[in-house]
Formats: structure tokens, sequence, C-alpha cells
């Protein structure tokens, strides 16, 4: 009886490591290294709080506008081809941080991270439910420098979340580009023409461009462009920040 007892309370301990693990070392904040986060998105309820929030936002390209406004004056004069943007985050402070660890640090975890601060505030927001999510594609070229696509990476966190497929085969970059952060508005714009194609028919009506931060939104513009000439009903743009 007893060498069963023994058999029995050794089977048993592996299930109570997780727990004994997370007693003794309990997760720390990826931000300020206090234990206590969450578990989906890794931040202590401090620094989840303390998040830069894009509070009032154009509704057509997130950046942001005063009070009592919904479109900023450049959409008024020259609406983009997409319908409308969700940037929750401005691109400041901690949220830079988050997204260098992803982007220039290589650190995948974040974008699991990142996709589930998105998925949280989407599910906050009553928008419509798109079919398709289309992560903004890179150009192989810049994939082998970087090894992975970031807005693949967070499209597919945000994916598993929040249940809406995604594809990352149906948009192609098909031209190589100058780093849009080192150009001026107007060049951005001149920059990215005729730099994507389709690659097939786009299963869907309404749909997603997932990037991870919004800049002058040249990228999504001519992305928007290309898919509302094929057909496309309604494209929306979602990304984790804007900059303001």
């Amino acid at each position: 009886m007893r060498c069963v007892s023994a058999m029995t309370g050794t089977r048993q301990m592996p299930r109570a490591w997780p727990y004994l693990l997370k007693t003794l070392y309990p997760a720390s904040c990826v931000l300020c290294r206090a234990p206590g986060r969450d578990a989906d998105t890794g931040l202590c309820p401090g620094c989840l709080e303390d998040l830069p929030r894009n509070r009032i936002a154009c509704r057509r390209c997130a950046i942001p506008i005063g009070a009592g406004h919904t479109l900023c004056a450049r959409c008024r004069r020259q609406p983009p081809a997409f319908d409308a943007t969700l940037a929750p985050w401005l691109y400041q402070g901690s949220m830079i941080h988050l997204i260098h660890r992803l982007k220039s640090l290589g650190q995948q975890p974040y974008a699991r991270l990142l996709g589930r601060l998105l998925a949280e505030r989407l599910a906050d927001r009553a928008t419509p439910r798109p079919e398709l999510i289309l992560p903004v594609p890179a150009h192989r070229l810049r994939l082998r420098e970087r090894g992975f696509n970031p807005a693949v990476e967070i499209a597919r966190a945000l994916s598993h979340a929040n249940g809406v497929p995604m594809r990352v085969d149906l948009l192609k970059k098909v031209r190589v580009t100058e780093h849009q952060s080192a150009l001026p508005r107007e060049q951005r714009l001149r920059n990215l023409r005729n730099a994507f194609s389709l690659n097939g028919e786009i299963p869907a009506r309404h749909v997603v461009l997932l990037d991870d931060v919004i800049t002058t939104g040249a990228t999504t513009r001519e992305l928007a462009r290309l898919l509302k000439r094929h057909g496309i009903a309604r494209v929306d743009v979602w990304a984790v920040a804007r900059t303001p």
C-alpha cells in the first residue's frame, strides 16, 4: 500500500510544478519587471494603464485630432481608399519600447503580446466584423534581412484571439522600396506606387489590413487602392499604434 502511495505521489508531483514555480517565481511585467503581470499581455495593471492611448482620433486614418471632430482635415479633403482605421495607442513612450523589442531586436514573443493587446481593444469597440485579416506584406529581400514580418506575427496572434481568419499569401510586395521612415510624406506616396500586387482572388468583401505602426498611412493607402480596384467593398486598417 505504501509503495502504491509513493508511486502515486511521484506521478502527481509534475502536476504541481506549474503552481509551485508560479508561487516561488511569479511572472514579472515586461516593462517594469514587477511581479503580477497579466498572462496574455505580459504587462502589470499599472503599465497597461500607462500605455499612451490614442483617445480622440480621426475615424478614417486614426491621427489624433481635437475633441468634437470625427475626421481630420486631410481625410475631409482627400479621403483615403480605406474606410476606417483603428490604432488604439500612440507610438510614444513604452509603446515604442514594446514595438522596438519586436521589430529591431527580433524578439517574436512580443508579437503575441501586441496582438493580444489589440484584440482586447477591438473587443471593446462596436466595429463591423471583417471576414479576413491581411497583414501588410514585406518584400522577400526585407524578409531575408529580418527573418520574419512583424505584421504577420501580430496578425497571427490577433487572429488566434478574435477568430477572424488571416491570409499571408494574397498580398505581395513586388518592388523593393526605400525605408518609409527616411522619407517625407509626398515622397512616401510616390515610393510605394505599384509596389504591391494581388496573388489570387480575395475570398471576402470586407477585409482588414493589419500593420504594427501607422505613420503617414502611405502603405495602407496604396494597398487599399489595390484592393478596391479588385472589387473589395470595405477595407479597414488595424494597427497597434499611430504616430502623432
